[in-house]
Order: structure tokens, then sequence, then C-alpha cells
């Protein structure tokens, strides 16, 4: 039984990428939320309001603190979702379409579903496929070349699919 795990993005690249998102999103949210605490404080009257500022600048500034904390939080759900999705696995009877967020519920997808696969090779350096596009009756999935090299992906799905199915790379 021919098996491939495509990963979203490669070991080390989560390694790299977990803690400085992480701590993006912990100081956006934690120092947005602040800053709206100590608006709301002065637009109460329990904190003085600076000499320079109004009520209205003040009131202002907790609308772009909030906008701030909706962005770490944003970033704390790609965080969540880069270290939650699970892999696509190709083998002989379909493809399996790992969970993500928000549903957390795997797919799979038999061969005789699919009704393309594009390919697309890297602009530059070494003459590699950057990435697969299987497209179905539920839209497209793309395979990206994170940590597996999609090569033998590739011609793996040129055997099994039919030739209309499967096109060549550009």
């Amino acid at each position: 039984m021919t098996q491939f795990v495509v990963p979203i993005i490669a070991t080390w690249m989560k390694f790299i990428v977990t803690p400085i998102l992480g701590f993006v999103s912990l100081f956006l949210m934690v120092g947005g939320a602040r800053s709206i605490m100590r608006g709301v404080q002065m637009l109460r009257g329990i904190r003085p309001i600076p000499r320079k500022a109004t009520r209205a600048s003040t009131a202002v500034a907790i609308v772009v603190m909030s906008v701030v904390v909706v962005f770490g939080a944003a970033v704390a759900f790609f965080l969540l979702s880069l270290l939650t999705t699970q892999p696509y696995v190709v083998t002989d009877r379909g493809l399996t379409i790992g969970s993500r967020p928000a549903r957390y519920q795997q797919r799979f997808v038999p061969w005789d579903q699919v009704l393309r696969v594009d390919c697309l090779y890297t602009r530059r350096g070494p003459r590699r496929i950057a990435y697969l596009d299987i497209y179905t009756d539920d839209g497209r999935e793309r395979l990206p070349n994170g940590a597996t090299p999609l090569e033998p992906v590739n011609a793996y799905l040129h055997q099994r699919l039919p030739a209309w199915v499967a096109t060549t790379c550009r």
C-alpha cells in the first residue's frame, strides 16, 4: 500500500514560528486589554485624563485598542490552526484531508471524486513543485511543499488518475 504524508508546515518551522506567534498574540491581547481598561477608567473618572487628551480622544483610543485585541486574537487563532491542523495523507484509496479548525473533522476523498489536479513549479531556485492543487466537488485542496517533496506524490497521482484529470506542471 502506497502512502504519502504531506504536512502543512515543516517541523523545524513550527519550532521557530510557534514561540514568535505566541508572544505576539499574548503581547497584543494583554497590552490592548490593559489599555482598554485604563481608557474606561479615564472615561468613568476613576483615573485622570492626561492634559492634552479629551474624552473623545480617549474613546477613540479605546476603539483602536479594541482593534489591536481583535488582531491579537486572530494571531492566536492562526497559531492554534498551525499547531492542530493534521497533514494530508495520499493513499491507494484516495486523499485524506486532515482535520483543521473550526470543525476538526477529517475528510476522505476517493479518487473517483477528484475532478482535476494542477501543480506549479517554484519560480526561483531548483525546479521543484511548489504545491499541488486537488479539485473536488467540495472545492480546492492545496498540498504545500513544506516538509515533503511533492515530485513523488505528483508521479503517483499521474499513475493513479486518468490523463485528463492529472495535468502536467506549469
